[in-house]
Formats: C-alpha cells, sequence, structure tokens
C-alpha cells in the first residue's frame, strides 16, 4: 500500500495572521469603546445624584427674652404625687366606680371585690359581740340582786336572826357574781377585738382614693381578679393610676457642662410641643444631686406657676432658663418664628430659604421682619417645626437630595 503525499497539505503564516486581525480588531475595539462610555456614565451619575450634606436648623417659636437665653433643656411632663391603686385584698372586681378622667377626693369609693363571705362573718362576730353585752347586764342584775341579799343577811346576822354559814354562803356568792363581771368584760372585750379585725378585712375589700387627684387609667375591670402583688398570672395589681394634677412639674435633664447656669428659684418659661403657641411661667424647684452617667446630664424638676387643664402628664415639653422673671407684658407677647441668619440667601431680590423635606431641598420664598444680628423674625413662608439649611453654600439648588449631619 503506498504512503500519502502530504507534503502539499501547509497553513501559510501570513494568510493566517491577515484573517486573526480582520476578524478580532472591530470586536476588541467595540467592547472597549463600550467600557469607557459605561465608566463614564457611572462617574456622571454618581457626581450628580450623590446626596450633598447638609446641616439643618428647626423652625421655632420664641419670645423676645428667651430668644437672647442660652440655655434651654428637654423633658416630660411628670406629677409628683402619682399612685398604682390596688386592693389590699384577693378577689373579683364587682363593682368599680370612676373611669379615666374622673376627678375623686381622698376616701372616695373606688372599686370594691366580692365580699359576701366577709361580710356574713362580720355579721356573725357583730352577733356575739350582742349577745354577751345581753349576758353581762343579766349578770350585772344578778349582782346587784346579791349585793342586796348580802346586805341584807348581814343585817340580820349582826341582830344574831341567822347563821354565820347562812351569811357565809351570802358572801361567797357575792364574790361569785363579782368575778363573772370581770369575766363578762373580757369576753365582750375580745369578741370586738374580733369583730374589728374582721372588719378591717371587710374595709380591705374596698378601694379608696389615697389622696384628692384625678383617675389617669383603668388596671382592672369587673370580673376580674385582682391581688395586692398580683402572684398570679391572670391576677390584676393596679386597679386604677391616679395623680395629684396641681403637682405636675417638668422633669428636663440638664448638660453637665451647663448645670452652672441653673440655680433653684431660677425663672423659666415653659412651652408644651404640644401647643407651642401657649407659654407657662415657672421656677426652678429642685436639683436631684446625680447624674445620668450615659447622657451625661442632671434632671432638673420646674415648677409651673401657672397651669391649666392643657398639661398633661407625659407631654413633651422644652424650658427655657431665664436670667430674670418674665414679666407681664412678656407673657402677653405673641411668640415669633425665628431662624438664622445665615440660613437667608437671596435670590432675584428675593429672601429665600432652603427647605428640607423627605431629604430633598426645596427653595422656599419667606418674607423677614426684624432682626436681632443673630436670627431673624419670619414673617410668612414657614412653619414651627419645618427644618431649614442653616448655612447654605453656592452648590445648592431646588430638588437637590441631601444627607443631613450633625
Amino acid at each position: 500500500m503506498d504512503t500519502p503525499d502530504l507534503s502539499d497539505l501547509k497553513i501559510d503564516p501570513q494568510s493566517r495572521t491577515l484573517k486573526k486581525t480582520s476578524l478580532s480588531n472591530p470586536v476588541k475595539y467595540a467592547i472597549i469603546g463600550f467600557a469607557v462610555v459605561l465608566i463614564a456614565l457611572l462617574l456622571i451619575n454618581f457626581v450628580f445624584s450623590a446626596p450633598k450634606k447638609v446641616r439643618v436648623t428647626t423652625v421655632s417659636l420664641s419670645s423676645t427674652q428667651t430668644a437672647s437665653s442660652g440655655l434651654t433643656a428637654s423633658g416630660y411632663i411628670i406629677p409628683q404625687r402619682k399612685a398604682a391603686v390596688a386592693s389590699k385584698a384577693t378577689g373579683r372586681l364587682v363593682y368599680l366606680g370612676v373611669v379615666e378622667g374622673d376627678h375623686v377626693k381622698k376616701g372616695d369609693l373606688i372599686g370594691r371585690i366580692e365580699n359576701n363571705d366577709i361580710k356574713a362573718e362580720w355579721l356573725d362576730a357583730k352577733a356575739n359581740v350582742a349577745a354577751l353585752e345581753a349576758v353581762e347586764k343579766r349578770n350585772l342584775a344578778e349582782l346587784n340582786r346579791l349585793r342586796k341579799d348580802f346586805n341584807r343577811l348581814n343585817n340580820l346576822h349582826q341582830s344574831g336572826a341567822i347563821s354565820e354559814s347562812e351569811l357565809d354562803e351570802a358572801q361567797t356568792n357575792l364574790d361569785v357574781a363579782i368575778a363573772q363581771k370581770d369575766v363578762d368584760i373580757a369576753n365582750i372585750e375580745s369578741a370586738i377585738a374580733r369583730m374589728k379585725a374582721v372588719e378591717v378585712q371587710l374595709n380591705n375589700t374596698e378601694i379608696r382614693a389615697p389622696f384628692d387627684g384625678t383617675i389617669l387609667t383603668k388596671g382592672a375591670d369587673i370580673g376580674e381578679i385582682v391581688a395586692p402583688f398580683a402572684g398570679s398570672v391572670n391576677a390584676k395589681s393596679a386597679v386604677v393610676t391616679m395623680a395629684d394634677m396641681s403637682s405636675l412639674q417638668l422633669e428636663a435633664d440638664v448638660s453637665e457642662s451647663s448645670i452652672q447656669k441653673v440655680s433653684i428659684g431660677q425663672s423659666c418659661e415653659i412651652v408644651l410641643d404640644a401647643y407651642p403657641q401657649t407659654r407657662y411661667p415657672g421656677v426652678v424647684d429642685k436639683i436631684v444631686p446625680t447624674a445620668n452617667r450615659s447622657k451625661a446630664t442632671i434632671l432638673c424638676k420646674i415648677k409651673f406657676l401657672d397651669i391649666d387643664e392643657k398639661v398633661l402628664p407625659e407631654m413633651s415639653a422644652k424650658a427655657t432658663f431665664l436670667s430674670k422673671p418674665i414679666s407681664r407684658e412678656l407673657q402677653t407677647e405673641k411668640p415669633k418664628l425665628l431662624i438664622p441668619q445665615k440660613a437667608i440667601v437671596f435670590k432675584d431680590n428675593q429672601s429665600v430659604v432652603f427647605k428640607v423635606s423627605d431629604n430633598r431641598l426645596i427653595v422656599q420664598n419667606i418674607k423677614t421682619g426684624a432682626s436681632d444680628g443673630s436670627k431673624i423674625e419670619v414673617l410668612n413662608g414657614l412653619s414651627s417645626g419645618d427644618k431649614v439649611v442653616s448655612n447654605p453654600d453656592e452648590t445648592l439648588q431646588d430638588g437637590d437630595q441631601v444627607e443631613i449631619v450633625r
């Protein structure tokens, strides 16, 4: 068999190189071009879409005197006289005579637990006392009779009409009656003590107000089991919680670094977050002699000098510490909306601010009033609680996405 001649089967190197180059270069250039465009687009998107960091200030209402004060503190309205009223006995609640908001006087009946068995025991103890008192009356009558008999027989014995033994018998009967009197008194005292003990148990089934105050919450309803310490899983402890509304005070945390600016008796202005238009005069009543390590603050209790029904427990409020008492004129002065002077910029001869809403900037036209150099009054365009950029720069634009920094 002849071997085939393979010498003619050769690949031309120049031809292979030309074909490879003509096929791969366009694809390679297209991929590189696409990558360059993509990176450029990503860089442009990052530069223009990254949120700008800004500092904001909150628009707030302030008076002339408090605007110049540098120390404010936030806290909550806390009653200084508050009680969780519970039953002294364990049982099923059968009566509850109050609801939230009711005013009660000291000693008023709030609720009662089931007490039929104790009431029956008290009636039995009372009847026993009455029976023993009746026995005592009968024995006293017998004592009086025996005393008269002894006196009569003694006279007869002195005249020789009766013997010594008859007089001795009368004397013995009289002594027994006198001793029985002491026994009757002891029995009555014991019965009265038992009746009073049952009466205490009966009174423990009644839940009464410990002081004048207002019912804040209910902790149990009719039909539920109540207990002094709620030892059972299904038992309730406090039937109601109540507070003396005249004892409400603002408990505010003051920074350790600023506590030297606060003194007992110092005048304050209190503003509830729920009613920013209303201001209440107050004084520092107490500075708690310990610090909060985690917050680096000291608790100050501020007493209201004038209070109304709008002030409720657990409301949030702010206190401004003043260098002098608020005058009557300043108390009636309407508070003003104030913002820092640096927050205002001018565009087209118009005063504007950058308001922050949902992490977006909104250019807001405003009308301004008087200024004290650092703060300026806003007559319209903003509301209390709005957040504005405190020191805007020229790069900020309407609609920019921002990130609030502290």
